[in-house]
């Protein structure tokens, strides 16, 4: 395959053994074949200077941006794709606007391989430097791209990897705005890495629209571990919240061990006008948390109600797993 004319950057070195693996890497014919020269790179400690040059080879393209990407017409996409993905692979700093600006190549092979590069060097990059910071924004950016959901998936998963908690508010944007089952998921488990105590609302809230299942909004709660705790008692005692939710809250709080849920979950098991759903659940995680607290709770409904069957056998299995000394109230 005949080559554009490389830049004078790649002419200048002192040997020849970038130019030679440059011509390699635009047309290598597989990824494994990209990996064996980034492996001959690193070994032969041209690496870095290896990225710097194919970045600065490809960046005269810039000036074309409009007309076919960063690298303009000058290669083809098989080629600027190669570039990317040798890029990624050799895992160097290199100048990140390159590869922000080929999320927007025309070629769905070059925007895939710029995301790839993009998130492989957001997972090492120094936190609380400039080009993270770039890359969060680029990646933000990225999570919302209209026409490629290959880049979207990607981005997406990339900002939950990271804990990039600057992304929040725009991960609880494509809740709302993503069509795609998949790619919502990811943004509710990204959702999860962020440790943001207050997305357990915005999860809670994609569940009752129907935007997550319910499997997906327990990972992603749990994921916040004892962050969760505070924002999901509060899920648990609000009445205005709907009752799938408030029963996932209780499911969840008892997974995550929380004691301090027990008193709002002694008041609403004391409650009559509670749905029996309701009451159900939180029979069912006192008896499962173990808090003997609640005890006298538990035996106050049992004597004083006329309690549905269900419900008088699971606050009898609560009673028995906190006595622990197998006394079953006699029906």
């Amino acid at each position: 395959m005949e080559h554009p004319s490389l830049s004078p950057e790649t002419t200048d070195l002192a040997a020849g053994r970038q130019r030679d693996i440059l011509h390699a890497v635009l047309d290598a014919p597989t990824l494994d074949a990209l990996a064996g020269l980034a492996q001959q790179a690193h070994a032969q400690q041209i690496a870095g200077e290896l990225a710097d040059t194919i970045i600065k080879t490809l960046k005269p393209g810039l000036a074309v941006f409009g007309f076919g990407g960063l690298f303009g017409e000058r290669f083809t996409p098989a080629q600027r794709a190669n570039a990317l993905h040798m890029i990624r692979l050799l895992a160097e700093p290199v100048q990140l606007e390159p590869l922000i600006r080929c999320l927007f190549d025309r070629s769905a092979d070059v925007r895939y391989a710029a995301a790839w590069a993009l998130s492989s060097m957001a997972m090492w990059l120094e936190w609380g430097t400039p080009e993270i910071q770039q890359a969060i924004r680029a990646l933000i950016g990225a999570a919302r791209h209209r026409e490629d959901r290959e880049v979207r998936l990607m981005a997406v998963k990339t900002l939950g990897r990271i804990s990039a908690w600057e992304a929040k508010d725009a991960l609880v944007q494509r809740l709302d705005d993503e069509q795609d089952d998949e790619i919502r998921t990811e943004v509710a488990l990204a959702l999860g890495r962020l440790k943001h105590a207050d997305a357990v609302y915005d999860l809670m809230s994609a569940y009752e629209a129907g935007e997550i299942d319910a499997q997906v909004c327990m990972t992603a709660v749990l994921r916040l571990d004892n962050d969760a705790i505070e924002p999901l008692i509060s899920v648990l005692s609000r009445w205005n919240v709907r009752l799938v939710s408030r029963i996932l809250a209780a499911d969840a709080l008892t997974r995550l061990n929380a004691q301090d849920a027990v008193e709002q979950m002694v008041i609403i098991l004391e409650r009559p006008h509670e749905p029996e759903e309701m009451r159900l659940a939180v029979a069912e995680a006192l008896g499962a948390l173990g808090d003997a607290t609640a005890l006298p709770a538990l035996e106050r409904v049992a004597q004083q109600e006329v309690l549905p069957p269900t419900l008088a056998r699971t606050i009898d299995d609560a009673m028995l797993a906190l006595r622990g000394d197998g006394q079953r109230r006699l029906m």
